[in-house]
This record gives structure tokens, C-alpha cells and sequence, in this order.
């Protein structure tokens, strides 16, 4: 008979609860058991918890893209396969929960909050206060990247080109790093967890690929700021 392993996990619709809004629709909040030595431990699940932010959907004329769940249980089982490997023989369940959180946690999230304030900055520095405003509006529900996309279509070029340029100097790395994951990932709006930035070809993929399109930008500069948003995470 096969062993049966010490440590597992199972990642699952929790329909004994409440549903919970998730992009405007009642949705059973997904949870991870964690079983040790047949003994289960529940908590909620993380990437759930992110991707019920507004900007993870797709907002057009035709409505707004939800994540869907497939997507979220593939982020779910991806980490915690890892840490339940990692953790089998020596398994603490605080020490497993931290690394779980830190692990799945979004630094293009953060990456992009911060670049929509450079935004608003950028606009009001050109004299243009009405689209900092607008740009600050949007950017509750919708990602830097959709709106730097309406901007390259609307703004003059020579604008468009100065607010580039300055984001090499004055705003967090989020452009290379997006820019990224839309040439290696299929994903409605791209996730950058630290698990994925720490994985083992993640950053010499993407330093090869900012040599090549964005040599404006530094990369050890960019791996620093990574570390600072994750040692900010961790306090």
C-alpha cells in the first residue's frame, strides 16, 4: 500500500460560509486545508484575497474581465506543492503561513500603486491637473498598464515619451517588469508573486529580456526595490 504523506493540501470552495463579493458576484471564499499527520488546518486563501481587487479585471466598453477561479486555484496549488515539499519533514505551521503570505504575495501590485502615483505627479508638474485627477480616478479600478495604453494612444508623442523616459529616474520599475510578464505570460491582468520573482530562471530571463527592449533601466537597482517591498511586507 501506498504511503500516505505527512504533509498534503487541498484547495476548495468553502460553501459553508457566507459568499463574498468577488467582482461584483456572490462567490463561495476559497480556503486551503492543510493536512499534517491527518490532522487538518484551515485558513483563507491569499491569492482569493488579492485578486477580489477591483484592478484585476479587464474594464472595456464590453464590461469588466473577472479573474477566473481556475486561474487562482493554478497559482494555489503551484505554492503550496512547493512549500508542502519544502516543509514534509519539518513541518511548523507558523513558519509555514508566513513564508505561504510572503510567497503569494503581489509585488506588481504595489509596483503599479506606486507607478500611478508618478503619474499624477507627472501631470501635475506638466500643467495638466485635470488628467492627474482623472488618472488618480481611474486608477482605483484600473491597472497602470491599461492606463499608460490609453495614454500612448491619446497623448501627444513627445509627452508620451517624456513621461517614459522619466519613470526610469522617478517611478518604481513597473513598466520592464509588466512589460515582462505580457510577453511570457497568458493572464488577464499579469501577477508577479515574490514565489515566481524568486524562482530559479525568473531574473536572468528578465534581465536578459531588459538589456534587450528597456537598457534605460538598471537591473540591480530594480532587484533592490523588489527587496525593499518585501522586507516592508515581512514588518
Amino acid at each position: 500500500m501506498k504511503k500516505q504523506p505527512k504533509l498534503s493540501f487541498k484547495v476548495y470552495s468553502n460553501n459553508r460560509l457566507q459568499p463574498v463579493s468577488f467582482h461584483g458576484q456572490p462567490t463561495s471564499p476559497l480556503y486551503i486545508q492543510v493536512i499534517y499527520n491527518k490532522k487538518p488546518i484551515y485558513f483563507k486563501s491569499s491569492y482569493f484575497d488579492q485578486l477580489s481587487h477591483p484592478k484585476y479585471a479587464i474594464q472595456s466598453i464590453l464590461g469588466h474581465q473577472p479573474p477566473v477561479s481556475d486561474q487562482i486555484v493554478a497559482l494555489e496549488e503551484r505554492l503550496l506543492g512547493h512549500l508542502t515539499n519544502k516543509y514534509s519533514d519539518d513541518f511548523q505551521l507558523d513558519t509555514f503561513k508566513r513564508e505561504y503570505y510572503l510567497l503569494s504575495y503581489d509585488l506588481l501590485f504595489t509596483l503599479e500603486e506606486g507607478f500611478q502615483r508618478y503619474l499624477t505627479t507627472f501631470f501635475q508638474d506638466q500643467g495638466l491637473p485635470v488628467l492627474s485627477f482623472l488618472v488618480a480616478a481611474g486608477g482605483t479600478r484600473s491597472t497602470s498598464e491599461h492606463i499608460l495604453n490609453d495614454l500612448k494612444i491619446s497623448l501627444d508623442k513627445q509627452l508620451f515619451r517624456k513621461l517614459t523616459e522619466g519613470a526610469v529616474h522617478y517611478a518604481p520599475p513597473y513598466i520592464p517588469l509588466c512589460a515582462f510578464l505580457r510577453s511570457s505570460k497568458r493572464q488577464i491582468v499579469p501577477i508577479l508573486s515574490v514565489q515566481e520573482w524568486t524562482s530559479v530562471n525568473f531574473k536572468s530571463d528578465f534581465k536578459a529580456f531588459l538589456h534587450a527592449n528597456y537598457p534605460g533601466y538598471d537591473f540591480d537597482q530594480i532587484e533592490q526595490y523588489t527587496i525593499k517591498l518585501m522586507q516592508a511586507y515581512q514588518k
